[in-house]
């Protein structure tokens, strides 16, 4: 059991304080903070609500560690900030490192980038495609590339497009360097599941899931109307019905159709979804025409692997070869060549 109880500067680098049952100890990779720092708690909530960050308070530290015995005597800096907040008959507890970690769901190696000084310009930059908004990412070793996360590119589209958003991002390191993990409440309004430790009627929250967010204020200028409404969760219900929903660039712009690949346009592409003969001469098991359509389908409609294996192929066999084909190279090369035959740049 860990709390982050604030930071120092060792040798010039800023380092967090960590106290735990069995004493303090330091960590100087800040990534880490994005899986430890915060104690374990078991009590779920039963049910997401909305709630509005203007209505949140700050509390004491003492007051949260109060649920952890083995903590509240060894942290005396009050450094990591607290809000509170209330939702029907009980009250939560909220440390600032919860909240940001639900506000921007990182790997460890992205959520480094909010311990410096350049803001999320060093991370990501805002990306538009037809009036919608995302964000460039770094590979992070193939992290990013190699799986959807839309938790962590509408969090950031959000808070690269409206002012409190992005100040949210940038305050966390500002107080980390005078020793306090502490951040400045969005402009927003967020719909949320909470977990932690209830004592009476209060939940000393350990994790937060943000499901929605709407932000209450203007974007910048250069997003001039971008939506507000964003979703971490794509199962979650929005906050309002005009959604960023940010598609990548896709060969049927005008339509989130597909029309499956013709006998001409099969034959000008084969050659790139043919695989090189295995040693042992083995044919491909699952036809290569088959595949090729069911993956240009889910990455123009971003349809679930269920509803587009209406083929031979089955949901789990379509989504091995979508990882293949990106390791590959070779959807990378199909794309660009169906790009070309639908005269798209």
């Amino acid at each position: 059991m860990e709390w982050l109880d604030g930071f120092e500067m060792q040798c010039g680098t800023l380092v967090a304080r960590l106290v735990t049952n069995v004493g303090i100890r330091f960590e100087d990779n800040l990534g880490a903070l994005a899986k430890i720092g915060v104690p374990d708690g078991d009590y779920e909530w039963r049910a997401p609500f909305t709630t509005d960050f203007a209505d949140w308070t700050c509390a004491t530290t003492e007051g949260y560690l109060g649920a952890f015995p083995s903590l509240v005597d060894a942290s005396t800096s009050g450094s990591h900030q607290i809000f509170r907040f209330r939702h029907g008959w009980s009250d939560f507890l909220v440390p600032a490192l919860v909240l940001f970690r639900a506000l921007f769901p990182l790997i460890p190696d992205a959520f480094e980038y909010a311990f410096t000084p350049r803001m999320l310009e060093l991370l990501c930059q805002p990306l538009e495609n037809d009036g919608h908004w995302s964000v460039t990412l770094p590979d992070f070793k193939g992290v990013y590339r190699g799986r959807d996360r839309p938790s962590t590119r509408e969090s950031l589209t959000w808070g690269s497009l409206f002012p409190s958003a992005n100040n949210a991002w940038s305050s966390v390191y500002k107080n980390c360097c005078r020793g306090s993990f502490s951040m400045s409440l969005p402009l927003a309004q967020a719909r949320i599941l909470p977990i932690g430790i209830r004592r009476g009627r209060t939940v000393h929250v350990t994790s937060l899931s943000i499901g929605a967010v709407l932000a209450l204020e203007t974007p910048f200028d250069f997003a001039s109307g971008a939506a507000n409404s964003f979703l971490w969760n794509r199962n979650a219900s929005p906050l309002e019905p005009h959604t960023n929903h940010y598609q990548e660039p896709a060969i049927h712009r005008q339509t989130s159709s597909y029309t499956r690949l013709t006998d001409a346009e099969w034959a000008r592409v084969r050659h790139v979804c043919d695989p090189a003969q295995s040693l042992k001469g083995r044919k491909p098991r699952d036809c290569r025409r088959t595949i090729a359509d069911g993956l240009l389908q889910r990455y123009v409609t971003g349809s679930p692997w269920k509803e587009i294996a209406q083929m031979p192929l089955t949901p789990n066999a379509l989504k091995v070869h979508w990882y293949q084909w990106r390791k590959d190279g070779r959807f990378e090369v199909l794309l660009k060549q169906a790009r070309e035959i639908h005269g798209i740049a």
